[in-house]
């Protein structure tokens, strides 16, 4: 099922949405390499930080019954050009000449389009090179309201997926 742009009846949206704020896209790579954590020690979470942790575990527990070689919390390092940055993917599935990149979210927002399509996506194509890359956002709850450029799709199967931002509906 599609959702928002104008192949759906919805509102065409632009690309030129601007990204939330304290967003910084990933524009042009010079390299990515994999790395440790490079922030060892967390600050304390808050009640909603700590509602996200234990949902992306059991996410991720869903997960990696489908796939088995799920790689988790997987540490980037890259240069853009400006200045060496990091980024941690929630987990990542490399099948063959495919990459399947998963943001795992309580409930859906603009942050995870922006994730996975403007940072997740290229720094993944760099660091394992695959021929194609799959993105999916498994949330618990999706708000249709919320802005994005572009259409995305609901998905039931993640191991058939259409191109584009995927939207994957799971309740544990």
């Amino acid at each position: 099922m599609l959702l928002g742009g104008a192949e759906s009846g919805g509102p065409a949206l632009s690309l030129a949405l601007a990204p939330p704020p304290g967003f910084s896209r990933c524009t042009k790579l010079h390299w990515v390499a994999l790395c440790e954590n490079p922030h060892p020690r967390r600050s304390r979470a808050s009640p909603a930080q700590k509602a996200g942790l234990a949902y992306e575990k059991k996410t991720v527990s869903y997960l990696r019954q489908l796939f088995p070689n799920l790689i988790v919390g997987q540490w980037f390092k890259f240069s853009d050009g400006r200045e060496n940055r990091f980024c941690q993917t929630d987990a990542v599935n490399l099948d063959g000449d495919a990459a399947t990149i998963f943001e795992i979210k309580i409930r859906w927002t603009a942050t995870a389009w922006w994730q996975l399509r403007e940072l997740y996506s290229p720094v993944v194509r760099v660091a394992y090179q695959p021929k194609r890359v799959h993105l999916v956002c498994v949330t618990r709850a999706f708000d249709p309201a919320i802005p994005i450029p572009e259409t995305i799709n609901f998905v039931d199967d993640l191991r058939d997926l259409p191109p584009g931002v995927n939207v994957h509906l799971w309740r544990p």
